[in-house]
């Protein structure tokens, strides 16, 4: 999860500075609605992380709940 604000100044592409000049449109945040998912298995928030260490534990306890899904073929 992270705010307008985190991802506009993470924005490596300059997508949302071509949005603020018209250059460009479509754009999900800004004139496409974002839908967070209903219920999703993890969340990490992006606007006050957790120490690396602390998300990186969070993640490996999640993996043998997605292997189901990360096997898919």
């Amino acid at each position: 999860e992270s705010s307008g604000e985190t991802v506009r100044r993470r924005d490596g592409k300059g997508l949302y500075a071509r949005v603020a000049r018209g250059e460009t449109a479509n754009v999900v945040g800004v004139d496409i609605p974002w839908r967070p998912p209903v219920a999703p298995d993890l969340t990490i928030n992006t606007d006050d992380p957790e120490p690396p260490e602390v998300m990186a534990r969070r993640v490996a306890a999640h993996i043998p709940q997605l292997a189901p899904v990360l096997t898919k073929t």
